[in-house]
């Protein structure tokens, strides 16, 4: 899975960056030196450049309260008002009916307490299509689905990774399609989707 760098971590990072640079390392290099893409460097440098201890203080503060207000938000939900909303359900063995009864698990609730639609929502689209037309309250999916309703992050940490032979990777299809993943179109159409963090799209994460 990718590493999560830490705020600190990350000024570290583009420090490091920095004296490289001012020891004559040309900045491809650098950011290359300290195991990073570009795409996340300039990502980091636009976010974290300049910030000094006591603003990092500060954002590590306001990020441990804000991950704490959020537990509290999604456990109330589900120990308050699941038993009480409609909710679309996805056809058994997707990836969001195994999360829905991961999480009733972890409050101790029943699949059978919820009061669900008679046909499940095929994809994300149709969950959003039937929440906005009234038909049901409520269903797990997709932030980049989600459009103007409603939503309240779940999961935040998942990653996707790709998983292939070392001949593969070289192959001129995964070599096109990790290209066009790097590109800024596709940057462009990720950040307009929401909910995606592609800062380490692309980077190898084991060689064996």
């Amino acid at each position: 899975a990718n590493k999560r760098h830490k705020p600190e971590e990350i000024v570290q990072k583009l420090r490091q960056v920095d004296v490289l640079v001012g020891q004559g390392v040309q900045r491809v290099d650098a950011i290359r030196e300290v195991r990073i893409t570009e795409q996340t460097y300039y990502r980091w440098r636009k976010q974290y450049g300049g910030m000094g201890t006591d603003q990092l203080k500060e954002l590590k503060r306001l990020q441990k309260e804000n991950e704490r207000l959020r537990k509290a938000v999604s456990d109330l939900t589900l120990d308050k008002l699941i038993l009480s909303v409609n909710r679309a359900g996805f056809a058994e063995g997707a990836g969001s009916q195994r999360l829905l009864d991961a999480l009733l698990a972890r409050e101790g609730l029943l699949r059978a307490a919820l009061t669900t639609t008679e046909r499940g929502a095929e994809t994300h689209a149709d969950l959003a299509a039937l929440i906005e037309t009234g038909e049901v309250q409520c269903g797990l999916g997709l932030q980049s689905a989600a459009g103007q309703l409603g939503f309240l992050p779940l999961i935040t940490d998942e990653s996707f990774d790709l998983v292939m032979t070392r001949r593969a990777y070289f192959e001129p299809p995964v070599q096109r399609l990790l290209a066009f993943a790097k590109s800024d179109a596709f940057a462009k159409r990720a950040a307009h989707l929401g909910g995606y963090d592609i800062a380490q799209l692309g980077d190898v994460i084991w060689n064996g």
